[in-house]
């Protein structure tokens, strides 16, 4: 699997004052070849009120992501002292 980095131009409209802005947006996606990430971004934007263009899609440098959202900091003695949740031996 390889990560695409697409450029979106994404354009919205101010409720309060009509203003139409637009601004580039960069995502990175995961897809097989850049059909794949392009089909994914199309999809992404489906049922939702801005007008979107991809404007670039290029193979990204980034050789694999990492998750982090199930992360738990490792405690250590400094943890233990603060927190005294972990037993650390009074070593003299």
């Amino acid at each position: 699997m390889s990560h695409w980095t697409v450029r979106v131009r994404v354009t919205s409209e101010d409720l309060e004052t009509g203003k139409v802005r637009a601004k580039m947006e960069t995502y990175l996606v995961s897809a097989e070849t850049i059909e794949q990430a392009q089909a994914l971004i199309r999809d992404h934007f489906r049922g939702m009120t801005l007008d979107h263009e991809v404007r670039g899609i290029s193979k990204s440098g980034i050789l694999e992501y990492i998750d982090g959202s199930n992360f738990q900091k490792p405690k250590d003695e400094y943890d233990a002292i603060l927190n005294k949740d972990i037993y650390v031996p009074y070593t003299t």
